[in-house]
């Protein structure tokens, strides 16, 4: 037995969406209940009504959807037709659009640097690149990012955001009470007062009437300040105690980070395997060269030593994501590794090239390894990455070198394509 058409017309009043069901000239045939409490308004107000002061006061065609206003909310509303016994109808679903948002932004920077904290490789480098977004996060008016010269000992400018006029790179700042400071923590100036050491700095800022500077002063090693970083505000009333709390959880955060980056240098310097490609590292490297080149000269055998390097290297890294380099490194170092000789040497030299060392081959022989290695990579794909391009350049043990450098030196100003590379 057909149910009535009022027990469907009552099943589409309780749907728990917000719906609307019109005819298909877009006049409103009947309404959710939903609807009807987001709006906080009566059925018969809308019933006979045409649809589109709900949905924007546009066209919506069929299949389409848009996001609309309504109360203050967001919804996102989609459309429907459907006919029946050949009377088309149009149902239109309503359905919110949450916006999550932060209600500080100096807590979203927070979340930021701590979900990519393992990417900071250069603390002074990831602060000179993203001045402008930390000002803007931490909702100064500008920014400045000052370094230790270690043969001065001032602090020079290495980055600098929204102070307007143009800092000299020849500033420098020197701090007379450095001991006092302790780093990773805030100390807060009015500019009106600020001690005598900041004096050069107030002075590039005050044309911008500025009127509080936040110092956060860091240290890689807990003994002296080696870095620090200046924010600087028009009118401290924005400042709130909240805000003066979260600044001093971010700047513990960036010293930490400036901490873990130094250690991180220090360890990748001393460490004789790189961690990316598992090849030898850049300090093995120079030793197993200079070890070689004393022993080939005191024993009169022959070597060579051979430079590959990515030229789009940075590119790819833009591109693709730091991750993904690091994986096209992995491949590259792992197709060296097998095509060369056991007996030979392979390591990462630097950022974008590898160092082979071949005992025992000159001329000829090492111009074959070099082959071998470009036939290799030339027939391995490194999906995703479309395209890598290489250089490459060799360098032969001579009798006027004097050290192992006078090689590398060579190595540096003869480099050509790979895919130019041809024996003799």
């Amino acid at each position: 037995m057909p149910l009535s058409k009022d027990i469907f017309k009552f099943a589409f009043r309780e749907n728990p969406l917000p719906l609307v069901i019109t005819d298909e000239n877009g006049m409103i045939l009947e309404v959710s209940d939903a609807l009807l409490d987001e709006l906080e308004i009566k059925r018969d107000a809308l019933i006979g009504t045409a649809i589109y002061p709900l949905i924007g006061n546009k066209e919506l065609r069929p299949g389409g959807s848009r996001a609309v206003s309504l109360k203050k909310r967001k919804y996102q509303v989609s459309t429907r037709n459907y006919e029946v016994e050949g009377i088309v109808f149009r149902i239109f679903v309503y359905r919110e659009i949450v916006e999550i948002k932060h209600a500080n932004p100096k807590t979203e920077l927070i979340e930021t640097l701590l979900r990519n904290s393992y990417r900071i490789e250069n603390f002074p480098r990831f602060v000179s690149n993203n001045l402008k977004v930390i000002s803007g996060k931490t909702q100064a008016e500008g920014a400045l990012f000052l370094t230790k010269d270690p043969q001065t000992e001032l602090f020079k400018p290495v980055a600098y955001y929204g102070l307007g006029e143009k800092i000299p790179k020849k500033l420098a700042v020197k701090f007379e009470k450095e001991d006092d400071y302790t780093s990773g923590t805030v100390y807060i100036y009015e500019m009106s007062r600020a001690p005598e050491f900041l004096s050069p700095v107030s002075i590039l800022m005050q044309w911008n009437e500025l009127s509080v500077l936040i110092f956060i002063p860091l240290s890689s090693d807990n003994r002296e300040i080696d870095a620090m970083l200046i924010l600087a505000y028009r009118d401290s009333s924005n400042l709130k105690d909240d805000d003066i709390a979260t600044l001093k959880l971010l700047a513990l955060i960036f010293n930490l980070f400036h901490e873990k980056s130094k250690l991180k240098k220090e360890l990748s310097e001393s460490t004789y395997r790189d961690f990316i490609t598992r090849s030898y590292s850049q300090i093995m490297l120079k030793e197993f060269v200079s070890l070689i080149f004393s022993q080939a000269k005191r024993y009169h055998f022959l070597f060579s030593v051979v430079l590959l390097k990515i030229t789009n290297f940075q590119d790819i890294k833009r591109i693709y994501g730091a991750n993904m380099t690091e994986l096209t490194m992995q491949k590259i170092s792992s197709v060296i590794l097998k095509t060369l000789r056991k007996s030979d040497v392979v390591g990462k030299y630097t950022e974008d090239s590898f160092l082979f060392i071949l005992p025992f081959t000159h001329n000829g022989g090492s111009e074959i390894a070099v082959l071998r290695v470009k036939d290799a990579l030339m027939n391995t794909s490194f999906a995703p990455v479309k395209k890598v391009d290489f250089a490459v350049s060799i360098a032969h043990l001579e009798e006027s070198d004097t050290k192992a450098e006078d090689m590398l030196q060579r190595l540096k100003i003869s480099l050509i394509p790979l895919s130019d590379f041809k024996a003799g």
